[in-house]
């Protein structure tokens, strides 16, 4: 009897003791879960350098000798590049034939005389000014033959000129301010770049011209020519030149007017500040003697203006052009002048009345 209840026992405590067990075990916490790493953040794609904006490009044109120096030192010196700009520059004889490139489409800005744009203008152009960047009194000269000893000696000799040209405009001056008329001369119109060959030729007597032809003049001739004054001294006449473009050209393209304006404001800085450099300069694309441009840059004014004092240049151009059936349509300041450019580049430069 008692051999089999505990056989009968022993399987039971075994299962209660299993039950035991089982329950300890599950009453015990849970292993924590492992810790969870920080995760780096990604790197930021690395910022590219800003690429400089293009350099637009500008054709200019000037003539050949100092009057053009701003456009030369600002061209050299990279004043043009300093805002922007390419700068094509490219040489011509006389500056009218720079400016008659614009008209073409082959330029976009010139320098040069009032009579130019109002010629061209009457043929259909659309020349503007934005501003005078030059008053030289002694850029023309008068020179004459060894035996012309006076103006007044002019009288029945033969005269060269440069037709629908500034010193066409100046013979009138000298005549006028010399008690002479037209009739007691005899004028020829003769291209700059024959002048020189003409007058050793003894074809004419005296000219009129820009430099340096007036010195190359004396160069060949030596003591067989002479001259007798520059503009100033002759007729109290002194040469003004303008930054020109068209209309068209100013209109899509104001930002290219203003900065070409700047680049030209710098060059006569940089006159006053670096004056022998600037020599060099110009006497580089002069071909002029240092000593020569010197000189020169010390007689003329430098500096941009638009003032009630260029209308009158412009309007006495006008009525002797006139005079000569050359010009019939007086000058619209209104039209023909954009001072706005230079009114955004330097205010006070601009005096001009309503």
């Amino acid at each position: 009897m008692i051999r089999r209840s505990s056989v009968r026992f022993v399987p039971a405590l075994l299962l209660a003791l299993s039950l035991v067990l089982s329950a300890c075990s599950s009453s015990k916490p849970a292993a924590p879960a492992p810790e969870a790493k920080p995760t780096a953040p990604a790197p930021a794609p690395e910022a590219k350098p800003a690429q400089p904006a293009a350099a637009k490009k500008v054709r200019l044109t000037t003539g050949v000798d100092p009057t053009y120096a701003p456009w030369f030192v600002a061209h050299e010196k990279g004043f043009f590049k300093k805002y922007g700009l390419e700068s094509d520059l490219k040489q011509f004889p006389a500056g009218n034939l720079g400016v008659e490139q614009i008209v073409a489409g082959q330029a976009d800005f010139g320098g040069t005389t009032p009579f130019t744009p109002m010629n061209l203008n009457e043929k259909g152009a659309d020349i503007v000014a934005v501003a005078m960047h030059t008053d030289a009194p002694s850029t023309l000269k008068l020179v004459a033959k060894a035996d012309v000893k006076s103006v007044q000696d002019l009288k029945g000799k033969t005269i060269g000129y440069q037709k629908g040209s500034i010193a066409e405009f100046l013979w009138k001056k000298v005549l006028t301010q010399n008690n002479l008329k037209a009739e007691d001369v005899k004028m020829v119109p003769v291209a700059a770049t024959e002048t020189l060959a003409v007058f050793q030729k003894g074809d004419i007597d005296a000219f009129i011209l820009w430099e340096p032809f007036p010195s190359k003049a004396i160069e060949m001739m030596k003591d067989k020519a002479k001259i007798l004054g520059n503009s100033s001294q002759v007729a109290k006449y002194s040469a003004k030149l303008y930054a020109v473009t068209s209309a068209k050209y100013a209109d899509a393209n104001p930002d290219v007017i203003e900065n070409v304006l700047k680049a030209l404001n710098d060059a006569n800085a940089f006159f006053k500040s670096n004056t022998k450099e600037a020599v060099d300069i110009t006497a580089k694309w002069t071909k002029w003697d240092a000593a020569q441009v010197e000189s020169f840059l010390k007689d003329s004014t430098y500096a941009l203006a638009l003032a009630d004092d260029n209308k009158t240049d412009w309007n006495e151009q006008f009525d002797w052009f006139k005079s000569q059936g050359v010009l019939k349509t007086a000058p619209d300041f209104s039209k023909v002048y954009r001072p706005q450019y230079l009114q955004k580049v330097q205010p006070n430069a601009v005096k001009l009345s309503k």
